[in-house]
C-alpha cells in the first residue's frame, strides 16, 4: 500500500481567490506538476548518463573489440 505525504505552498490570496473561482482543483494540479517535473529531471539524469557511456564506446575501437570477442571464444 502506497503512503502519502503533504505538500504544500504558499500563493498569493489572489490567485488562491481566482482558482476557487475558476473551480481549479489545485492538488491535482500541483501533483500533474510534481510529476511532469520528477519525469523531466530523470530524463535529463539518463541522457547525461548515455552520453557519458556513449563517450566510453566511442574511444574503444572495433577490431579491439572484435579481436576480444575472438580470444575469448578461443578460450572456452
Amino acid at each position: 500500500m502506497k503512503r502519502y505525504v503533504t505538500a504544500s505552498v504558499k500563493i498569493d490570496e489572489d490567485l488562491k481567490n481566482m482558482l476557487g473561482d475558476l473551480k481549479i482543483k489545485t492538488g491535482k494540479v500541483m501533483r500533474d506538476a510534481l510529476v511532469r517535473e520528477v519525469k523531466l529531471a530523470m530524463a535529463e539524469k539518463l541522457q547525461k548518463e548515455a552520453d557519458n557511456i556513449k563517450s566510453v564506446f566511442n574511444k574503444l575501437s572495433t577490431k579491439r573489440v572484435v579481436d576480444d570477442i575472438r580470444e575469448e571464444r578461443r578460450e572456452r
